[in-house]
């Protein structure tokens, strides 16, 4: 069995860091849920969190690092990327990776279905990109400043992983 939580947290819009917080705790607690039942339960958590993966949502409140993969339940498979300054959307001339894809420790144990290290990819094409004026090399969006773009199609990168079967 494979758990998957999509998650769209609450924007960053207004300051909501407090919903995000409980956002977090929100999955946390069902995480543990689910790993309490069975802790070598194959879980995925993915999608837009709107925070980093180093914010403290993610590492103090859902408790997801890559760090050590042995000693944590969950292992963010995007910090990696992040590290490496890459992100999934750009605010203000700066990019963010609120993209991501979170685990359990248990798609490391070579046993069922397994996170393929390093797969955590931030699907950019030319052709995602803004190519000219203000927000050049910037995801296309589909609406800006309320306008409609027809050859857009969101505020950010998509983003996976590869899993493989043992």
């Amino acid at each position: 069995t494979l758990h998957v939580a999509v998650n769209h947290w609450p924007s960053r819009r207004g300051g909501k860091e407090d919903a995000r917080l409980i956002a977090a705790q929100v999955l946390r607690k069902a995480v543990d849920s689910v790993l309490a039942i069975n802790p070598k339960a194959n879980i995925v958590m993915l999608g837009d969190f709107n925070d980093d993966p180093n914010n403290r949502s993610i590492k103090k409140i859902l408790m997801a690092n890559d760090d050590d993969q042995k000693k944590n339940t969950l292992v963010n498979a995007a910090e990696p990327t992040f590290k490496k300054g890459y992100g999934s959307l750009a605010f203000n001339g700066a990019w963010n990776l609120f993209d991501q894809v979170i685990i359990s420790a248990s798609l490391n144990d070579h046993t069922g279905v397994d996170y393929v290290p390093e797969t955590f990819t931030v699907f950019a094409q030319r052709w995602m990109f803004v190519e000219t004026g203000k927000y050049k090399g910037t995801p296309q969006r589909t609406f800006s400043n309320g306008v409609f773009n027809s050859e857009g199609y969101s505020d950010h990168f998509p983003v996976f992983i590869l899993l493989k079967k043992f």
